[in-house]
């Protein structure tokens, strides 16, 4: 009888070892998942950050676009302004301003307009291209993000589920070493009954109304 408790005792310590290394692994695998979600939701983020740096820069690209063309419209106006200006006061000294050097005035005037203006547009279409090029550099970015953290996530949901697979390869292992089933048949598979542990000469009583072979 105490050999059989002993087998018994034994039987249930191979399969608390085994269901603790079989929670074990499963709480290591558990928190790999958890850890390639947050990776996830880490990227996520980043690259939400990344895509409003990227509307700031297309908005800041389209202004200065903006804003380069009213300057250089609102400086020919006033050339043109300047254009008329120097008409009028040739044709008040009564100089002939399609000919000669009043001519002449006037188309350099408006040449240098022009060039101003032109000027004014490149200068805007300048800093609206540093901003396109910071766009470009933040799409790469963002995509390496997000390349990088979903690398990141297999590999760490790989990992764990290696892991998983060792450590319930050692627990297997450690309830082979303590018996293994075949102990925890031999333990339970003829297991005495309630009565073998009563006391020598204890009879159990018989149900009335129930025929025995000793009556």
């Amino acid at each position: 009888m105490a050999e059989t408790k002993s087998q018994e005792i034994s039987a249930f310590g191979a399969v608390a070892g085994l269901a603790a290394s079989i929670v074990g692994a499963g709480v290591g695998f558990a928190g790999s998942i958890n850890k390639g979600r947050a990776i996830r939701a880490s990227a996520r983020f980043e690259r939400t950050q990344i895509g409003l740096e990227m509307a700031r820069a297309e908005f800041h690209a389209r202004d200065v676009t903006r804003r380069g063309a009213i300057a250089a419209n609102e400086h020919m106006a006033r050339v043109r302004g300047l254009i008329g200006a120097q008409r009028a006061a040739l044709a008040g000294q009564n100089v002939d301003i399609a000919t000669g050097s009043a001519a002449q005035v006037i188309a350099q005037t408006e040449a240098l307009g022009e060039v101003d203006a032109a000027t004014i547009r490149n200068n805007a279409f300048r800093q609206a291209f540093g901003y396109k090029s910071q766009i470009i550099g933040l799409t790469a970015k963002a995509r390496a993000v997000r390349a990088g953290a979903n690398l990141e996530e297999r590999m760490t949901v790989l990992t764990g589920g290696l892991k998983f697979v060792k450590d319930l390869g050692i627990g297997y292992a450690g309830f082979e070493e303590l018996g293994g089933p075949e102990k925890f048949r031999r333990a339970f598979g003829g297991a005495p009954t309630p009565s073998a542990y009563a006391p020598s000469g204890y009879k159990p009583s018989t149900p009335r109304g129930v025929i025995t072979d000793e009556g």
